[in-house]
């Protein structure tokens, strides 16, 4: 079952916003989205993408089904005169013949989500671990 479109998500704010991402592309392996406020100095994207990789020429290595939910910024500096980016990734990695139930894998991204609140995510950039 496809995304509800627009994907509506609150910003960070001490009084949230909703922000809301129409879906500009679809294809087989995923989906862009862009924030309905995008200006050209002021871009924000969802990015989803799936795919499936084979057994590596590692030894023991397994095929995997990947997902990716990516999170873009771009930013127009008017001082430089170019753009600055900022990328936020989450990717599920999963064996391709797993026990791993869809419990277990909701479990770790709630713990994602938890972690990463404000404050952690002021630590992270200070190079902090």
């Amino acid at each position: 079952m496809a995304f509800a479109d627009p994907i509506t998500l609150n910003d960070s704010n001490a009084v949230p916003v909703a922000q809301s991402f129409t879906r500009q592309f679809t294809a087989q392996g995923g989906s862009d989205w862009v924030e309905n406020d995008a200006t050209p100095s002021l871009t924000r994207k969802i990015v989803m993408r799936h795919s499936n990789a084979g057994p590596s020429t590692v030894k023991g290595a397994k095929p995997v089904r990947r997902h990716l939910v990516q999170f873009t910024l771009d930013k127009w500096n008017a001082t430089s005169g170019k753009t600055e980016k900022a990328v936020v990734n989450t990717t599920i990695t999963v064996d391709a013949a797993s026990s791993i139930t869809v419990g277990e894998i909701e479990d770790l991204t709630t713990f994602a989500a938890g972690f990463l609140t404000d404050a952690n995510v002021e630590k992270l950039l200070r190079d902090e671990s």
